[in-house]
């Protein structure tokens, strides 16, 4: 996946186009661009509101865990959004991933976001965040 994260993926997987031009927001405007964008996705509003809370999870401040436990979020979900992210910004990724792999309850989710995706098979991302 040259020059591509993961939370591009994912927003193309819901039909937005040109997920690049979204993602990272510079300004308030371009925020509420790519929040107009989430809402309007193909995803169901479990998976809309995961990608809320990766997008939150980059401010690394704690505020994507109030998202989940005000919207209660399952744990299997938040913990691949977390990995993700681990993946995404290259930071910790053997000890979240370790984590997750271990943690066998995101197997039984049935709405598990690209886990088997070809896609994500040849991860080599090295677009600037």
């Amino acid at each position: 996946m040259d020059d591509v994260l993961i939370f591009d993926v994912l927003l193309t997987s819901g039909g937005i186009r040109q997920p690049a031009d979204l993602f990272p927001p510079h300004d308030v405007d371009d925020l509420v661009r790519l929040l107009e964008a989430i809402d309007g996705s193909h995803y169901d509003a479990l998976k809309r509101e995961c990608l809320v809370y990766l997008l939150l999870k980059w401010h690394q401040d704690g505020r994507e865990e109030r998202f989940q436990n005000d919207r209660c979020l399952p744990p299997q979900f938040t913990a691949l959004a977390d990995a993700y992210w681990h993946l995404d910004t290259g930071a910790n990724v053997a000890v979240s991933l370790i984590h997750l792999f271990c943690d066998a309850c995101w197997l039984r989710c049935d709405s598990v976001l690209l886990v088997s995706s070809p896609t994500l098979a040849s991860t080599g991302n090295t677009r600037q965040k």
